[in-house]
């Protein structure tokens, strides 16, 4: 049973993705072979995931539902606009004899345009009862918040000093492009940087990267080196015309290769011409070929490879065939075959699809030169069910006897938001039947937080179809949690039984709490293994108002009984609604030309509050007294 709750969510989210994949997408992508699969990218698709991957997920994925159980304090969801700066945060652990004890601490130091610069982590030492420093991070960012240095410092404590960890640097253009990427860790033998690997690019105006280098550490020198470059030009945007390679030869960039592209006049590509540099002519010499052709709707119908040899010799032949939407129904693959002089089949893809565009079948076949025949090895099916809302997909695998049969049947069903709901996992038996193997639902709050989460499984032992997860979540906003309680199933008893908890209190408006809870299986109960305090402040420290402006609210009084005034920066129409700790709405309205809100009717406690306006949503917190 362990095992089973081990790797079956991991199995599931490994069916879910490759459903999502086969219904929503419609062709594969192979591994880039040719220099036309580098230029030209077609519509993704996944492998669907066979019954041989289930030792695979066994051996290597780890539990999805343990992930979520263990996750770490949820950040705030990037973009999302907050009034509030985090100051520092204090962690306390339970020890080995169960005593909650300080353990850490981090401060955090802002530019003079309110992005953070320093962290400084600090370790309690337990004999001496007081802080030690023990870490010290710093950043730096340009003008359009992008960051510029990264680097991380250890304290030696018996040297005395600070000591390098990593250094991440970057740079970008005046049109945001990143120019230069590179990274370095500590070399104690020279008692400094020493890089890892570094990258400088080039952009033109329409923002298509036009050369890239790469440069690896020189140990002798302790300096970068070249590595690879490459040179490339468009005739329209995106659009390549030539690219030049280029290899680090006796300190100098040498030539190493150039492929050319020509298009047709509607710029479809049609033809790749590789060249290699010639050491001993030193010219450029014919290498490798491509020819593609197109159907009447500009969709690829083939594609042949060629080789040089003093003349030009096909090696490999590729067939297309298309809906007339762009999807793909058909791939052969050919290859050159020395010993008969001529092109043979490889393999082949087909698949088909509905008159919605969602694929229904799709199957993977080899040739078999004996009996001149393909011979299929993967094959997926799927349908919908309009009454039920459910797809419902058949996956086939290659027995012991070497035959085609029914693997397993996995449904999935989304809801009006294209959110998947549920997830069935069948699986084949002896007669060609399917019986119950894994199940998952999931709830969606009002801010499409997955709110709810339930996992069954077929107990071996048993036979039984029993709840193996159930993960409770209370939400305040996008990905703002403030509670979270999973459970499991006890193997001897069958019963459910708190597995973690996490919970977040705000005690004022500037002090938030986070507790995370584990199982004691003596005693029986949720134990606190782990609190974390953090400190804000209502605005960061800033530089000229031109310079950034944070604060768009602000709210007085806080705490309050009677009435709060929203003073905000944009004067136009705002709506805001207020939650409990308890994720419950109560309040939604739109503020007045006052911006002023009565909340006398509250009960006392910590209130969070959305503010939204102009397609921006601003939060924080108000204290009711």
């Amino acid at each position: 049973m362990k095992k089973l709750i081990s790797f079956t969510a991991a199995f599931l989210i490994a069916f879910t993705l490759s459903a999502e994949i086969f219904q929503k997408n419609s062709s594969r992508v192979n591994e880039p072979e040719t220099l036309f699969d580098e230029i030209k990218t077609h519509q993704n698709q996944l492998s669907i995931l066979t019954k041989t991957d289930i030792p695979k997920l066994k051996e290597s994925q780890t539990s999805y539902f343990e992930n979520i159980i263990n996750m770490p304090k949820l950040n705030k969801k990037l973009g999302e606009e907050n009034e509030l700066t985090l100051d520092s945060v204090i962690i306390e652990r339970i020890d080995s004899t169960g005593i909650l004890q300080l353990d850490s601490k981090k401060i955090n130091f802002y530019d003079k345009n309110g992005y953070d610069s320093l962290r400084v982590v600090y370790r309690r030492n337990m004999h001496e009862n007081k802080w030690v420093i023990d870490q010290r991070e710093e950043y730096s960012y340009d003008e359009s918040e992008n960051k510029l240095h990264e680097i991380l410092y250890q304290w030696d404590t018996s040297a005395s000093k600070w000591y390098g960890v990593y250094k991440y640097e970057n740079d970008y253009d005046s049109k945001g492009n990143e120019i230069l990427n590179s990274s370095y860790h500590w070399d104690s033998a020279i008692n400094d940087w020493a890089g890892d690997e570094k990258y400088i690019y080039e952009f033109n105006s329409d923002k298509d990267e036009t050369m890239r280098c790469s440069f690896a550490w020189d140990t002798l020198s302790n300096d970068w080196i070249g590595s690879s470059k490459v040179e490339i030009t468009y005739f329209a945007p995106r659009e390549q015309l030539s690219r030049k390679i280029y290899r680090w030869d006796n300190n100098q960039w040498s030539l190493s290769s150039k492929t050319e592209f020509s298009y047709n006049e509607d710029t479809l590509l049609t033809l790749a011409l590789s060249y290699e540099f010639d050491d001993s002519s030193q010219q450029l010499i014919n290498s490798w070929k491509e020819e593609m052709t197109y159907d009447s709707l500009g969709f690829i119908s083939s594609m042949k490879s060629y080789a040089w040899n003093g003349e030009w010799l096909i090696r490999q032949s590729d067939e297309y065939a298309h809906t007339i939407y762009g999807d793909q129904t058909l791939y052969i693959k050919s290859k050159w075959d020395s010993e008969t002089q001529k092109l043979v089949y490889d393999s082949k893809e087909e698949t088909e699809y509905d008159e919605t565009g969602e694929r229904t079948f799709n199957a993977y076949y080899t040739w078999d030169d004996n009996s001149s025949t393909w011979i299929c090895y993967d094959k997926t099916t799927s349908s919908y069910n309009p009454e039920t809302g459910i797809t419902a997909y058949i996956i086939y695998d290659k027995n012991e006897s070497d035959s085609l049969v029914a693997a397993g049947r996995y449904e999935i069903k989304y809801d009006s938001l294209d959110r998947m709901t549920m997830m069935s996992i069948f699986m084949a038996d002896s007669t060609g039947g399917f019986y119950p193997y894994m199940k998952e639902d999931l709830g969606y709050d009002e801010f499409g937080n997955v709110n709810f989460t339930t996992l069954y499984a077929l107990d071996d032992s048993t036979g039984e179809f029993v709840l193996l997860y159930k993960i409770d979540a209370v939400f305040i906003a996008i990905n703002e949690e403030i509670s979270m309680i999973a459970q499991m199933r006890d193997e001897i008893t069958g019963e459910l039984h708190p597995y973690t908890k996490r919970e977040t209190i705000w005690e004022t408006p500037l002090k938030e709490i986070f507790i995370n809870y584990v199982w004691d299986s003596e005693s029986n109960e949720l134990v606190m293994n782990l609190r974390n305090t953090y400190y804000y402040s209502e605005e960061r420290p800033t530089g000229t108002e031109t310079n950034f402006v944070r604060k768009n609210v602000r709210v007085y009084p806080n705490p309050a009984s009677d009435i709060v005034t929203f003073d905000l920066k944009d004067v136009s129409p705002a709506r805001i609604e207020m939650f409990n700790l308890h994720g419950a709405k109560v309040i939604s309205k739109d503020l007045s030309n006052t911006k002023q809100l009565f909340i006398n009717h509250l009960n006392k406690g910590m209130y969070i509050y959305h503010i939204l306006q102009n397609g921006k949503t601003y939060q924080g917190k108000i204290m009711v007294e």
